[in-house]
């Protein structure tokens, strides 16, 4: 905690500008900290934020809510408009304190070349080891710990004596790691869509929501669709595409292949994300196994699950990936050779 408060530098100014949309009372700042703290020479990097004044400034600030919105990749600055019509009740007492992670955004954000999309799921992952390269041994400073230690610089340059966090997603757990290392300058924790303590590695979880979607669908559908059979369907038309995947470009012009991990992606997308795509799911796929796999493209395309980033909206996808190269479990040891890692996994 002292080095994170006494290894900063701060330039702050009364006004708005680093946000997509002007917002009344808000006042921007950055700090200058290591890339890693216990690398000193390794380099500083310099973390943006942005702090929404309470409306009622007769009094001081009852609390001061610190959110993040998870990812990780996700700016919470970009969304300081969308904070602020949700929380307008709590700001008329409490400030609001909106920090970009390393990496992301208005934050030193990382430029390794990774592209806005990929065509497959091993071109994903060329491009991520050709990002790690390029990183080097700066990738090391891209953790969570990190990332809840520049939080603490800013409490600590401003001044203000404990925060309320509020953690999103992979929020909830920057917010506990923020708690962990920081517990006395903890006012409240609340953390929403947290991840669970028992991690499953192989996402089966999600796999098994999934199922039990397509079931339910079927259910509700009056007739229209079998769960047991769009299940085979679905493992039909996958085997299929293994076989001879599907090319086709996307809405910008670029290559896409759809396969049987394609497929996985968008069914799960939209079983969990694009609700709006999943009602045509039992037609599209009987009519891709009849030999008519528009309807299954343009159902790719709109979701396209191997989109990076999009226009508009700073999401930082090789920070995503660092920050889990660094903190997730994995299910090979991380010290072993590449081509052990690949015998465990």
């Amino acid at each position: 905690s002292s080095a994170a408060q006494h290894s900063s530098s701060r330039t702050t100014a009364q006004r708005s500008d680093c946000l997509p949309e002007a917002i009344p009372g808000a006042e921007c700042g950055t700090v200058t900290v290591p890339l890693i703290r216990s690398a000193p020479d390794q380099g500083r990097i310099t973390v943006a934020y942005a702090l929404l004044r309470h409306r009622d400034r007769s009094r001081p600030a009852k609390g001061t809510v610190v959110a993040n919105p998870g990812g990780p990749g996700d700016s919470a600055m970009a969304m300081a408009s969308a904070y602020a019509k949700l929380y307008a009740p709590l700001l008329a007492d409490h400030d609001l304190l909106l920090v970009d992670p390393r990496g992301v955004n208005k934050s030193s954000p990382i430029n390794c070349g990774l592209p806005s999309h990929v065509t497959s799921r091993q071109a994903l992952l060329r491009a991520v080891e050709q990002c790690g390269r390029v990183l080097g041994a700066n990738a090391r400073g891209y953790t969570t710990a990190e990332t809840a230690d520049d939080i603490e610089a800013i409490r600590a340059e401003l001044r203000i004596p404990k925060l309320d966090l509020l953690g999103q997603s992979y929020g909830t757990y920057l917010m506990a790691v923020y708690a962990q290392r920081h517990p006395g300058r903890v006012r409240s924790i609340v953390l929403s869509s947290a991840y669970p303590l028992d991690f499953d590695m192989w996402a089966r979880p999600g796999v098994r929501a999934a199922r039990r979607t397509i079931y339910i669908l079927c259910d509700r559908s009056g007739g229209k669709c079998d769960g047991r059979q769009l299940e085979a369907d679905l493992g039909r038309l996958a085997t299929r595409l293994q076989r001879a995947p599907i090319r086709y470009t996307d809405d910008n012009g670029n290559g896409r292949l759809l396969d049987a991990q394609m497929l996985a992606s968008v069914f799960q997308h939209a079983a969990s994300e694009a609700a709006e795509h999943l009602g045509g799911f039992p037609d599209t796929v009987r009519a891709a196994l009849e030999g008519d796999t528009e309807p299954l493209v343009a159902t790719a395309r709109a979701l396209d699950p191997y989109r990076l980033s999009a226009p508009g909206i700073p999401f930082n996808a090789a920070q995503t990936m660092a920050v889990a190269c660094n903190d997730y479990p994995v299910l090979w040891n991380a010290e072993a050779p590449l081509a052990e890692r690949r015998r465990q996994f």
